[in-house]
């Protein structure tokens, strides 16, 4: 982390230099500012999310996938799946 003035600093994720204002406050920190400027904060943010969203569904259709096959195991003469599966 560089500081030019006392007025902007770099961002440690896209090394630009910002106003401090585009920075959130963290109390831990010696200077008070938090390393990532707001913008990096809130993409990073968006990307663990939607990695989080796609896993889910990833798990999600393999448990339905599952409970299909199950399901045609124990009934092979079934014509159409229980509404309760197709969820």
């Amino acid at each position: 982390m560089t500081v030019r003035d006392d007025q902007t600093r770099e961002c440690v994720v896209c090394h630009a230099h910002k106003a401090l204002s585009e920075f959130y406050a963290d109390r831990g920190r010696r200077d008070g500012l938090r390393r990532q400027c707001k913008l990096c904060e809130h993409e990073g943010r968006s990307e663990r999310k939607r990695a989080q969203t796609v896993a889910k569904n990833a798990a999600a259709e393999a448990e339905r996938a599952e409970r299909i096959a199950n399901f045609r195991k124990a009934c092979p003469d079934a014509k159409h799946l229980p509404r309760a599966l197709t969820r």
